[in-house]
C-alpha cells in the first residue's frame, strides 16, 4: 500500500510470520525497507485492516503487528513521559504522533524480569470486530501497546517508493 505523507510518498507492506522485533527489522532491512511508523490514523487503520485479512487467510484469531518505534531511553516508565512522548519513530520518514492510538493502559512500561521494560511498539489485531464490546484487556482492533521485543509477531515494513 502507498501513503501520501506531507514529506512524500511512503510504501508499506504487512507480513505474516512470528518474528521478534529485531528479527522483523532484519527481515525488513533485507528487503530494502524498515519497520514502518504510522504517520496518521488512516495509515494505522489501513495497516490493521491488511493485517486482519492476512491473519484470517492464515487460520485467523487474534494477532499483533510490530511497528517501527521504540521506547525513548528517557521514558523507562509511564510516569517519566506522556503517552505520546514515550516512543519515537525509527523509520526516518514518519513524523509526529497522529498515528499513535494507545489502547488499554497505554505505554505503561511494564517490567518483566528477565526481559526488562516493554520497549517495542506493536498493534493489536482483532479477527472480526472494531468495537470496544469485543476488546481484549481493554484493547480494540488497531490499538497500540508497548510490548517486550522478543515476542513472535507479524510485522509491517515500509520504505520510500522506487
Amino acid at each position: 500500500m502507498t501513503f501520501e505523507r506531507p514529506q512524500g510518498r511512503w510504501c508499506a507492506k504487512v507480513f505474516f510470520g512470528g518474528k521478534s522485533w529485531d528479527a522483523a527489522e532484519a527481515q525488513c532491512k533485507s528487503l530494502g525497507a524498515t519497520l514502518t511508523g504510522l504517520q496518521n490514523n488512516n495509515e494505522r487503520l489501513q495497516i490493521a485492516t491488511t493485517a486482519r485479512a492476512l491473519t484470517n487467510q492464515n487460520g485467523g484469531g487474534f494477532s499483533e503487528v510490530w511497528l517501527g518505534a521504540r521506547r525513548r531511553a528517557r521514558c523507562p516508565v509511564r510516569s517519566s513521559c506522556s503517552d505520546l512522548d514515550a516512543f519515537e519513530w525509527l523509520d526516518g520518514h514518519t513524523t509526529g504522533t497522529d498515528g499513535m492510538h494507545w489502547g488499554g493502559p497505554g505505554p505503561d512500561g511494564w517490567v518483566n524480569p528477565p526481559y526488562g521494560v516493554q520497549s517495542c511498539m506493536g498493534m493489536y489485531i482483532h479477527p472480526w470486530s472494531d468495537t470496544a464490546q469485543a476488546s481484549v484487556r481493554s484493547f480494540i482492533h488497531a490499538d497500540l501497546d508497548d510490548l517486550h521485543c522478543y515476542w513472535p509477531m507479524n510485522y509491517a515494513c515500509g520504505k520510500l517508493p522506487t
